[in-house]
């Protein structure tokens, strides 16, 4: 895998060079191209790497075995947890993932200063003479077509980050949380870069008098109506992809990203079949990818229970498949379509696979609009009837590293506890079974804005806690002391109506977790791909072409790319998931009727070691004094709340004896 990856990625640095002009000259002109025509070279050369590359890694994946006891041997700090960025536009990068994008700039540099050398050199008085141009002009025309190219350079790396489950960032062991400013980053200098690209072209038809240009739509030519058009909607999701609109008017950002497919569909139209080849791999993976997600998210499943923690905070507990597994501090997506059938939300689960195994559960803060007419449905939901709810994943990453560390540090701001609720449930649990060692010690420094929020505190102690421990500090940010605090409640719990046998409703993700599936799923839509687009060039593209995209129409070769893409993810792929589930059948599994309370939470709830009234923890100095106790201990931090408040921690974590772990849900 890693020489394939090595191979593709040195595709792409040979590409401007003219040594690799010379061979993809000759390559193209050879008859074994007839029967895909130059679309398939680039689909060979660009898009087959990849695809090859998540078969090989699905299989890698389903076979490859965790050992059975993780020891806390070798652990040290390393580039993937030290925070070389925590300020700036960044945010919070680690020095692995600053030197990758370093890296890809460079490659960007790279690809348009040989780019412009090789085409500047090739300029002869005569074209210019023949087209009536300047020295100047055709280098700004030059400068405008090549920066179109470095941004489909982007667009070959662009939806390898945003695939939930994604089989790369399941091998790199990188959360899809994290992974989305991985596609910021590169969606961010994309549309700069066909931003520049167009205003170049806007410039120089307006110097030589060819605005026209804009409006036009060519036959065998890339044309710029065709461009303006998927610049429009690249921006459009670009300006409500922005962190100020994101935060504010998360739905407008959400509801207009569904323009991707229309986005590829004008890229598409714009570049032609050829160009579109060289991308299709990441674009293919990433639609099946959406397409299970589709398929997974029309499944419905009973809410089991409903329990009021506190003033704002609900613990939700769904059924799912016992035979389902997720990690700890894993989320889910849920859609109820009695408040909203269009609105998908992201929560954690608080809940472990391992314990629970037939249930599933949510810790939901109560303060947005859809959050409190949810609370206020099921405070008032009539018990005797189903409360049905659309769920989506669970989506998460292998978190075995947890237990590698002497001592855990967990930050948490709010309702960011919840994946650690999670993960301390399941590192018990393998501490019960001798899965793993017990750390010496967990810290969990957690700021709340109401002391009324202790009571979560109850869902992370199971019975055998007495077996870790644990030093819980809690800040209460807006009470002044003890004697503002209100008498401890019982949580009150609505039980619903449930189903006697129940759906295999989250299962659904099979596609995203079983590599042998996955590889399969890959491997059907990326042969019906080939068949399709197979089909097309050559018995309609070629006989008229023949090889000289002198004649075919470039955009319609395109759109028969866009449409050999969607055939092989919906017809081959979507065959191959229901013949699955047809042979799954037969292996019927026993479907217990899920329990309906949590079968973990003690009798006796934690209580915080020590509670701080009226202030945030001050980061600086809690560090401070941690680095001096743990002198000789391995420190793992792992922080979720704030985006201030990480960036905080990170740069605590810059002393070489913290490993930095960011648990970041914004999506």
């Amino acid at each position: 895998m890693l020489l394939l990856f090595g191979g593709w990625i040195l595709m792409w640095v040979m590409r401007p060079t003219s040594a690799y002009s010379k061979f993809w000259q000759s390559f193209t002109k050879d008859t074994t191209t007839k029967a895909y025509g130059v679309a398939g070279s680039f689909t060979l050369f660009y898009s087959a790497p990849v695809v090859i590359l998540a078969v090989v890694g699905a299989i890698y994946l389903q076979l490859s075995k965790d050992d059975s006891t993780r020891r806390r041997d070798g652990v040290r700090v390393n580039p993937f947890s030290f925070p070389a960025v925590v300020r700036g536009p960044l945010a919070v990068a680690s020095a692995a993932e600053l030197t990758c994008l370093v890296l890809f700039v460079a490659l960007l540099v790279w690809t348009l200063s040989e780019y412009l050398s090789t085409k500047f050199a090739k300029i002869t008085p005569a074209y210019l003479h023949k087209h009536q141009l300047k020295l100047w002009e055709r280098k700004l025309e030059m400068v405008g077509t090549n920066l179109g190219l470095v941004g489909i350079v982007c667009l070959a790396f662009l939806f390898f980050p945003v695939a939930r489950g994604s089989v790369f960032l399941r091998l790199l062991n990188v959360p899809f949380e994290h992974a989305i400013k991985y596609h910021k980053w590169i969606g961010h200098i994309m549309m700069v870069i066909w931003t520049v690209h167009g205003l170049v072209f806007v410039i120089f038809w307006a110097v030589t008098g060819k605005m026209t240009e804009l409006v036009q739509w060519k036959k065998t030519e890339i044309s710029g109506l065709s461009g303006l058009f998927v610049y429009i909607i690249g921006v459009i999701m670009w300006m409500t992809s922005l962190g100020p609109v994101r935060k504010k008017k998360f739905e407008l950002f959400y509801y207009t990203h569904q323009l991707y497919i229309v986005f590829i569909l004008t890229f598409a139209l714009h570049v032609g079949d050829r160009l579109f080849c060289a991308v299709v791999g990441g674009i293919l993976l990433f639609l099946l990818n959406r397409f299970l997600r589709f398929i997974q998210s029309r499944r419905i499943v009973d809410v089991l229970s409903a329990r009021m923690m506190s003033s704002e905070t609900m613990e939700l507990t769904i059924a799912k498949h016992p035979s389902l597994a997720y990690n700890p501090a894993s989320f889910i997506m849920v859609n109820f379509p009695v408040v909203s059938p269009l609105q998908w939300h992201p929560f954690t689960i608080v809940s472990s696979s391992k314990v629970d195994t037939e249930h599933l559960s949510l810790l939901i803060k109560c303060y947005g609009g859809w959050t409190l007419t949810l609370k206020e449905y099921l405070k008032n939901a009539d018990t005797s009837h189903i409360v049905e709810a659309a769920v989506e994943g669970p989506y998460g990453h292998d978190m075995s590293y947890v237990a590698r560390y002497d001592v855990l540090i967990f930050v948490a701001g709010g309702s960011g506890i919840s994946p650690f609720i999670s993960i301390i449930k399941e590192l018990l649990y393998d501490i019960e079974n001798q899965k793993v060692l017990a750390p010496e010690e967990i810290i969990l420094l957690w700021a709340v804005k109401k002391s009324d929020d202790l009571s979560v505190l109850q869902l992370i102690t199971p019975d055998f806690a007495s077996r870790l421990k644990i030093d819980v500090q809690v800040y209460v940010t807006r009470e002044d002391g003890p004697e503002l605090e209100k008498p401890q409640t019982t949580a009150s719990t609505i039980i619903f109506s449930t189903r006697k046998s129940q759906p295999r409703s989250i299962s659904g993700s099979e596609g995203i977790q079983n590599g042998m599936l996955h590889a399969a799923l890959v491997l059907a839509s990326s042969a019906g791909f080939l068949f399709v687009i197979g089909i097309l060039e050559r018995f309609v593209v070629y006989p008229v072409d023949h090889n000289t995209s002198d004649v075919f129409s470039r955009s319609l070769g395109g759109l028969f790319g866009y449409i050999a893409t969607v055939i092989g993810v919906v017809v081959f792929g979507g065959g191959t998931l229901a013949l699955w589930n047809r042979l799954a059948r037969s292996d019927k599994g026993v479907n217990k009727k899920p329990e309906r309370m949590l079968s973990t939470i003690s009798s006796q709830p934690t209580h915080p070691s020590q509670v701080h009234y009226g202030s945030r923890p001050h980061l600086p100095d809690v560090f401070h004094a941690y680095a001096k106790r743990l002198q000789g201990s391995k420190v793992g931090v792992f922080a979720c709340g704030p985006v201030e408040m990480q960036r905080t921690v990170a740069s605590q974590c810059q002393a070489p004896r913290f490993s930095y772990h960011p648990l970041n849900y914004d999506l």
